[in-house]
């Protein structure tokens, strides 16, 4: 870094010694043209002086001491002026010249000054260990440790300098995190939060970690925190799985998986949190659908319909990662809308899912209302809702909900053309 900052000192000199370079030709140039300029018009005019005395000395108006005396003092007269034009040239040539090497002494000196003076060299410093950090540039574990303890010292000398930066309070949230130190890392999330009161990712953190402070109790500062975020930014996948954990602390676990639904929207399917969401939502429509569970919410009781269905993949049929596979009842023949959806990873088949009136897309439509369903599941090519021509797919054969007594399997092995 260091020899990058020398080579844009040397850049930036340039552009002050160039100009001054420039100025001194051009200066230099317009000087001698006028001093010529000068030098001939005095010429001239001791020329005509001369003649003039000359005519005077033939008509008699002038003796010879006079016409001496006077041609005298006009070549004196001519030799100050050139003097003192060629004297003028060159004060006009050489003024501003002694700036030069000033200015190319005090730019390095202020710039370095400036330099360190707002920090710049510290926010290298913590770019290079975040870099180092997610290049994994070491790979033991105690040099990992080591730089840790050197960037978090280096955020915490920053943020006194700079109080504003959100991101290093963030990074500092974090680093406390990874520690499980919760109290501090609520503290420092509350700190970026007085700087940007409505910002919906501090909201949401913030929250989290006060949850955990409260040793992941829903106490009234918390619930405050969760609705605060909530409000701001709906869809925040952190803020939904704590509505969701809310929602089933109460005894409410149908719409405890609602929300860990819409949290799941965006995640990665293979990746962890998706996966806990996904362990949650089975939980809580297994607490829905068995006999022995009944919650006072009306709308969701021990008759609710379901149907629970095994899903694989036929062995020849490769997958990639993150491909998702769209499990759904529809009514036979009528695959716009379907009745209940549901979405999996693919590297989770085969599965056992479970689709009910829980699962329904639209208000009124669900499995209840209907006699007859066919089932479907697809692998996703593209990871749309939306079948496209090159997904692989199973399509089971209609039949009557009442008549439905049994796992359904569909083994996933045609390709849509």
């Amino acid at each position: 870094m260091f020899i990058v900052t020398i080579a844009i000192l040397i850049f930036a000199m340039l552009f002050v010694f160039f100009p001054f370079v420039s100025d001194i030709k051009a200066r230099r140039d317009k000087a001698v043209s006028q001093s010529r300029l000068t030098e001939h018009q005095n010429i001239a005019l001791f020329e005509e002086q001369k003649g003039l005395f000359a005519a005077q000395l033939a008509s008699g108006e002038l003796d010879e001491q006079q016409y001496h005396d006077l041609n005298l003092g006009a070549e004196k007269l001519l030799l100050a002026n050139t003097e003192a034009t060629t004297s003028l040239s060159e004060e006009n040539f050489s003024g501003g010249i002694w700036l030069l090497p000033c200015l190319l002494i005090a730019l390095p000196i202020i710039t370095i000054t400036t330099y360190y003076h707002l920090g710049a060299q510290q926010d290298e410093i913590i770019k290079e260990l975040i870099e180092e950090q997610s290049d994994n540039v070491y790979s033991n574990q105690r040099e990992n440790l080591a730089r840790n303890i050197r960037l978090n010292d280096a955020l915490e000398k920053r943020v006194k300098q700079t109080p504003n930066n959100i991101y290093y309070w963030t990074l500092l949230a974090q680093f406390a995190i990874s520690k499980n130190d919760f109290p501090k890392a609520n503290d420092y999330f509350l700190t970026a939060l007085q700087i940007d009161p409505q910002d919906s990712f501090l909201l949401a953190q913030y929250a989290e970690s006060l949850f955990l402070v409260d040793q992941s109790k829903f106490t009234e500062r918390v619930r405050l925190a969760v609705d605060k975020a909530y409000e701001v930014d709906p869809s925040n996948s952190t803020v939904l799985g704590l509505k969701g954990i809310e929602a089933y602390s109460k005894g409410k676990p149908a719409i405890a998986a609602k929300f860990w639904r819409k949290a799941q929207i965006g995640l990665d399917p293979d990746g962890s949190i998706y996966g806990g969401l996904q362990i949650g939502i089975e939980q809580a429509e297994s607490l829905v659908l068995s006999s022995s569970f009944t919650e006072s919410n009306d709308s969701f009781s021990k008759d609710i319909k379901q149907i629970v269905l095994t899903v694989s993949l036929h062995p020849s049929i490769p997958i990639k990662k993150n491909q998702i596979v769209f499990v759904a009842a529809i009514r036979p023949g009528d695959s716009k809308m379907p009745i209940a959806a549901k979405k999996i990873s693919a590297s989770r088949l085969p599965a056992t899912i479970i689709l009910s009136d829980l699962d329904s897309l639209m208000p009124g439509q669900n499995l209840s209302a209907v006699e007859e369903i066919q089932v479907v599941a697809r692998l996703s090519s593209t990871g749309s809702a939306t079948p496209q021509a090159g997904d692989w797919e199973a399509i089971g054969e209609p039949f009557a909900l009442e008549e439905y007594s049994t796992e359904y399997k569909l083994i996933i092995n045609s390709k849509r053309l």
